[in-house]
């Protein structure tokens, strides 16, 4: 019993780690190192919870540009492919969220 808590205490404590760093760039306003971060330590339970709290549920929309949106994709497509239907929900309203916003600025890349 003792061997499994140790072995969960860690886990957590790396998680609290890397949702911190996270967020301290966040709280910066460095929303490009922020995904870059997310994305090298590709562990789906971070992108998960950052993107639950954020993008799924609209918030923090405002503070995407358009370059934001090639980090993201892949990440909310890394969501889609989980086995986790929170995750794919998530992933897929992630989606959703990016192209409310930035439809319209696509579709013109795509007429040109």
């Amino acid at each position: 019993m003792k061997k499994d808590h140790t072995s969960i205490m860690a886990i957590v404590s790396k998680r609290q780690g890397n949702i911190s760093l996270i967020q301290k760039y966040w709280n910066q306003g460095d929303i490009t190192a922020a995904l870059s971060a997310m994305n090298m330590m590709n562990d789906q339970s971070i992108i998960m919870d950052v993107f639950s709290s954020t993008f799924a549920d609209g918030v923090s929309m405002s503070s995407l540009a358009l370059e934001h949106v090639v980090a993201i994709l892949p990440l909310a497509l890394g969501l889609i492919k989980g086995r986790y239907d929170c995750y794919i929900q998530t992933g897929f309203k992630t989606i959703e969220n990016v192209f409310k916003k930035f439809g319209d600025v696509c579709g013109d890349l795509l007429n040109v």
